[in-house]
């Protein structure tokens, strides 16, 4: 079935480009994160949790509440 398919010379080059793409964007980040400092990773692993962010949610926020 895919030896009919045949594919002019100008149209692989945009599954490699965007295969290409992909591969450089996932390197970049890859070695952007392995060279965060570990203070920064503690910092963003524990966003969820910090407590200061539980207590300033529990006080009423809005107009007119006091």
């Amino acid at each position: 079935m895919f030896d009919r398919i045949q594919y002019e010379s100008w149209q692989i080059v945009f599954p490699i480009v965007g295969f290409l793409l992909l591969f450089g964007i996932f390197i970049l980040l890859v070695i952007r994160i392995s060279r965060l400092p570990k203070s920064k990773v503690r910092h963003l692993a524990h966003l969820p949790f910090d407590e200061e962010d539980k207590d300033k949610k529990d006080e009423p926020t809005g107009p007119g509440q006091s």
